[in-house]
């Protein structure tokens, strides 16, 4: 019990039954000090391919695994890792987070694959993968 400083996951529940997901989760809040750091990446089912690759039992929708997490952490902060294009100017349509003049520089400046991290950084929500970055209530 609170005896490790960090609990990092990266792309890791994904590949879980769901079912045993949140009884992890509240394992490594268990074993995390207070105010320790908790880091968790994996795929935005809202913002993941329709078909799930064969090695994946379950994709956490963004708001539903939000609010899991926020039962045993402090969500600091989250991001997105990379982004559809389209879902990235969906998303540019509906929250306006980007001004016109910065993504129109970072497409004239960078390849579609840097675009795809760079853009999806504040949308978490339509993002392909999501960074949650919390700390031990």
């Amino acid at each position: 019990d609170e005896s490790v400083d960090i609990f990092w996951t990266t792309e890791v529940i994904e590949h879980m039954k769901p079912e045993f997901v949140e009884a992890w989760i509240a394992d490594a809040a268990r074993c995390l000090r207070q105010g320790g750091l908790a880091y968790v990446s994996t795929p935005n089912h809202e913002g993941s391919n329709t078909t799930l690759p064969l090695d994946h039992g379950y994709e956490w929708g963004h708001l539903e695994l939000r609010a899991m997490l926020e039962k045993y952490f402090l969500v600091e902060s989250v991001h997105g890792v990379f982004i559809q294009m389209p879902r990235f100017r969906k998303a540019q349509a509906a929250l306006s987070r980007w001004p016109a003049a910065v993504v129109a520089d970072i497409e004239s400046r960078f390849s579609p694959e840097w675009q795809r991290v760079i853009l999806a950084t504040a949308y978490p929500e339509y993002a392909n993968n999501a960074a949650f970055i919390m700390r031990k209530l």
